[in-house]
């Protein structure tokens, strides 16, 4: 069986040999070539738990690779073809993937965490992450500014003032999901599956929540000027103190909603299924 990635860079490094020689309990660490060097000669594709901090890997093919348990800390990877890349449980601290094509890949238990006032957030922006696997990924305070998030699962995933402005989500599986503050003007949520999700004070304006699960969804305080919710499904959502102004319920069902002490001037309530809902007096 090939040795694994880890094990022939550490015997690379120390000039032993594979079979005798382990590498230590952290991680080793990787250069842009090497890593180029692993692939391009027919190699394994497996980066599983190396150290590739603040390495520039843009330009180098990483489809499919399996970089889980790896630390790409501060490493640019803008518009790095990731597709069905395994980044679990990966450390992507500071990373800028910005353009990447993360098609199908798994991310789940990433962390894209911004862990102090000084550091830098996770670059997504324009990202290509249709259909990935982000279960549980911490991506608080992310740039996912215009990121293709179709029909990706984010379930329980923390996206906590993230920057989601004009990002496509439809169909994205955004349940117990937390959003807490972030932004998602002009966002397109159609169809997506934000059940028990956490909006709470996040700015959604012109947001689409066309056709979209937003059964027990919190969304008190949200600014939701302008936002679509035709065909949603919001039955005991909570929408307190929410800016509603010019928003649209067009065939929604607002069964068991509160929109107690929220603005509703200029909202199009008229044509929803509002049988149960509570404060709701426009």
């Amino acid at each position: 069986m090939q040795d694994s990635i880890v094990t022939r860079a550490w015997s690379f490094v120390t000039g032993g040999s594979a079979e005798r020689d382990a590498p230590p309990t952290g991680r080793p660490r990787l250069t842009r070539d090497e890593v180029v060097a692993h692939i391009s000669d027919g190699g394994s594709r497996d980066l599983t738990g190396v150290d590739l901090h603040s390495v520039d890997l843009t330009g180098v093919d990483l489809r499919g690779a399996n970089l889980s348990r790896s630390s790409l800390q501060g490493a640019n990877l803008a518009g790095v073809d990731l597709s069905g890349a395994v980044l679990a449980e990966t450390n992507l601290c500071g990373a800028t993937l910005s353009g990447a094509n993360l098609t199908g890949a798994d991310l789940h238990d990433a962390n894209c965490l911004k862990t102090g006032a000084g550091d830098t957030p996770v670059m997504l922006a324009r990202a290509n992450l249709s259909e990935a696997n982000l279960l549980g990924c911490n991506l608080s305070h992310a740039d996912l500014t215009e990121a293709n998030l179709t029909g990706t699962l984010l379930r329980e995933a923390n996206l906590g003032s993230a920057t989601l402005t004009g990002a496509v989500l439809d169909g994205a599986i955004l349940d117990g999901t937390s959003l807490r503050h972030s932004h998602l003007e002009g966002a397109s949520l159609r169809g997506a599956d934000l059940g028990t999700a956490d909006l709470a004070r996040s700015i959604c304006r012109g947001a689409d929540f066309s056709n979209a699960m937003l059964r027990r969804a919190n969304l008190e305080q949200c600014d939701l000027t302008g936002a679509v919710f035709n065909g949603a499904d919001l039955t005991e959502a909570n929408l307190g103190g929410a800016d509603l102004r010019r928003s649209e319920f067009r065939n929604a069902t607002l069964f068991g909603a509160d929109f107690d002490d929220a603005n509703i001037e200029g909202a199009l309530l008229q044509e929803a299924h509002r049988d149960g809902a509570y404060n709701l007096n426009g």
